[in-house]
């Protein structure tokens, strides 16, 4: 039988292998893909991928600005974007935006991890 400290060292060491096994993988997982139009105040801080057309785009600051498209319309930030990710952020252009959902200004937005082509 354990005794007291050893069961609570076997306890500690099972909890933190439990917990490294779920950040491990969670790098795997990838976000939920929704339509532009579900994007709502209550999903502040998910990440989620959505794909739309480039309606309109510029670059300042080391930052990407752009807008996402699908029929509903979300504004998006990207931070020190890849020279290939400014390169795919043109108008007209179909993209595929992993991020985090935000509220900036009233508004809702996607603050980009990620973006890639998808055009077919």
């Amino acid at each position: 039988m354990l005794s007291g400290n050893s069961l609570a060292l076997l306890a500690l060491l099972i909890s933190i292998g439990g917990t490294a096994g779920l950040l491990f993988l969670s790098l795997f997982v990838e976000p939920a893909q929704i339509t532009i139009g579900e994007i709502n105040p209550g999903m502040a801080g998910q990440r989620i991928v959505v794909t739309g057309i480039v309606k309109g785009a510029f670059f300042a600051k080391n930052t990407l600005f752009f807008s996402l498209s699908d029929g509903n319309e979300v504004k998006a930030v990207l931070f020190s974007p890849s020279n290939e990710e400014i390169s795919l952020a043109k108008k007209g252009k179909r993209l595929k935006a992993i991020g985090k959902v935000a509220e900036y200004r009233g508004e809702m937005e996607l603050v980009a991890e990620k973006i890639s082509s998808e055009e077919k």
